[in-house]
This record gives structure tokens, C-alpha cells and sequence, in this order.
């Protein structure tokens, strides 16, 4: 009886491994979907929405952890967001020790221009690490990260990066208006 009981429960152990080996994320569309109330944003209440902002961050940082665990990322787009995502999230909740990596975020994308392959997301990775800085002038500090990481660069490189930050910035006012 012993034995049949351990064999059972070994099957069924098994037979689990094998299922959550097979969830695979293959685009966008496969993720499991998390929603999330939005009362709070509609307050002119600053504390409140900056509250919410970070609960918000908290909560999508455990639910990445948990889709990264649990599934199997067969997609760039989707491994490129969900960096983004969590490199957001580290920043939002000023978790600078965790957002110093955004210099190495897209180094395992292969259709990535090689500029951001190489640097990343520089710009956020510097913000991160002029943070951590016990003292001294962080605009100075922001700066010296900011060219030590654009250092692998190719002077193309370097020029096709700063452009596309440029435009990002330009464009976000607009970009979140429209949604």
C-alpha cells in the first residue's frame, strides 16, 4: 500500500514537472494578464498617485518573477518588455541597486540595434548608479556613468543611441496623451 502510495504521488509529481515544462510564452498574446485599479489616478491627490505607482510596481515585479518562473520565454519582444518592464519597476520603486543593471538589459537580444545591445538603457542604469553614490555632485556623478557605458560604443554607435533617446524624450508627452 506504501508503495503504491509513494509511486502514485510520484506520478502525479512528474506528470506536473512535465506540464509546467511545457507553458511556453511564444508572443505577447500568451501572457497571463493582470489588472490592476486605476481609482486612484483619477485624484489631483499627487501622494496618492506616487502610492499607487509604487504598489503597482511591486505588483508587477512579482508577477513577472512568477511568469518568469513558472513559464518558458520563447520570445524576444516579450523577454525585451519584460526587462523594460522590471528595469521600470526598479526605478519607479527607487531600487537602485537593482536598476544599475539597465546598462546590460538587452545584451542576450539578438534583433536589437547593436548600440542598445552594448549600452542598454544607459540613461537609466547611470540615474541608478549616481543614486548610490554616498556623496558628491550627481549631476557629475550621472555623467561619468553615463560615458563609461557608452564607452564600448562605435562613434555611430554612440550617435544612433543619443538620437533615439533624444526622440523618446521628445515624443513621451505625446505618446502619453494618446493613451
Amino acid at each position: 500500500m506504501k508503495k503504491s502510495f509513494a509511486f502514485l504521488f510520484l506520478t502525479f509529481l512528474l506528470s506536473t514537472t512535465s506540464h509546467a515544462q511545457r507553458r511556453e510564452i511564444n508572443s505577447l498574446g500568451d501572457l497571463p494578464v493582470i489588472n490592476y485599479s486605476t481609482k486612484e489616478l483619477k485624484t489631483d491627490n499627487e501622494s496618492k498617485m506616487h502610492a499607487w505607482m509604487k504598489h503597482i510596481a511591486a505588483s508587477e515585479l512579482k508577477h513577472i518573477d512568477s511568469v518568469s518562473k513558472n513559464f518558458q520565454i520563447n520570445s524576444e519582444d516579450v523577454a525585451f518588455n519584460y526587462g523594460m518592464s522590471k528595469l521600470f519597476c526598479h526605478f519607479i520603486l527607487a531600487d537602485w541597486k537593482n536598476a544599475a543593471y539597465g546598462d546590460t538589459i538587452f545584451r542576450n537580444i539578438k534583433r536589437i540595434h547593436p548600440a542598445f545591445k552594448k549600452a542598454g538603457l544607459s540613461q537609466i542604469s547611470s540615474y541608478a548608479k549616481a543614486s548610490m553614490q554616498p556623496s558628491g555632485n550627481f549631476n557629475n556623478n550621472f555623467m561619468q556613468f553615463f560615458k563609461e557605458s557608452m564607452e564600448p560604443l562605435t562613434e555611430d554607435e554612440k550617435e544612433a543611441y543619443i538620437v533615439q533617446i533624444i526622440n523618446l524624450s521628445k515624443d513621451a508627452p505625446k505618446n502619453l496623451k494618446r493613451k
